[in-house]
């Protein structure tokens, strides 16, 4: 199938690891399939869900920033008690209720100078021609992740993904989607996502592990680099 393969560069990237940990706030090491999704959507100009398939590659340096302020919250009550009030100095509008919010100090994760080989593959094939349009010349400057985190693209274009795995050299980490027998840390990576009654986003999760530059089996594109679809 016809997919479209992106290699590109961040200066810093941050992919929050929910909820933080204690006073951390850490990251994915990799984009998440969702943040990849929804760039992609953003420079589409979709408004709708275009179902495909995502494969993530890249290489960064961990950092920690010591200490940062960072917005904490966005509890929902469907009243303003005093307490709630009290535990949350900010508190917006949602709906029929409110939500809160409070400012407090966190030690920062992040990723810098981070390399990225990412493979989309549209379940419509007639789509690979718009996304590869949208990626060569996006309207705005895209980012990935955060909106400060501006992606530079290094390269766009169509590529052969095949339909049977084979062996190759994964030259950079990639997510792999996790199955039994597998070793390593399992993250749990969004994907898709619905929308509820309140307004709160339920997560379509794909447990991967982070596997290292190695011989694999798998996918591959016209270049015989491994492709990890999910």
């Amino acid at each position: 199938m016809k997919g479209v393969k992106l290699v590109g560069h961040m200066d810093m990237a941050q992919f929050k690891i929910h909820p933080w940990v204690g006073g951390m706030e850490r990251t994915y090491p990799l984009p998440p399939y969702s943040t990849v999704i929804g760039m992609v959507h953003s420079l589409c100009g979709w408004k709708g869900y275009h179902p495909m398939m995502v494969s993530v590659s890249g290489r960064g340096i961990p950092n920690r920033d010591e200490f940062v302020m960072r917005w904490k919250g966005g509890m929902y009550s469907s009243t303003e008690t005093g307490e709630f009030a009290e535990r949350f100095p900010v508190r917006v509008r949602d709906g029929e209720g409110f939500r809160g919010y409070v400012r407090q100090p966190a030690v920062m994760e992040y990723i810098a100078d981070l390399d990225l080989r990412l493979h989309i593959l549209p379940l419509d094939q007639s789509e690979v021609e718009e996304i590869v349009s949208a990626l060569r010349y996006p309207k705005r400057f895209p980012s990935l992740g955060r909106y400060e985190d501006l992606i530079r693209i290094d390269g766009v274009q169509e590529t052969e993904i095949s339909g049977t795995e084979s062996e190759a050299f994964l030259d950079m980490p990639a997510y792999v989607p996790w199955r039994s027998g597998m070793k390593g840390t399992v993250y749990r990576i969004h994907k898709t996502y619905t929308v509820d009654r309140k307004r709160r986003r339920r997560f379509e999760d794909v447990p991967v592990i982070v596997v290292d530059p190695e011989m694999v089996t798998a996918k591959t594109d016209e270049d015989g680099c491994p492709v990890f679809l999910a």
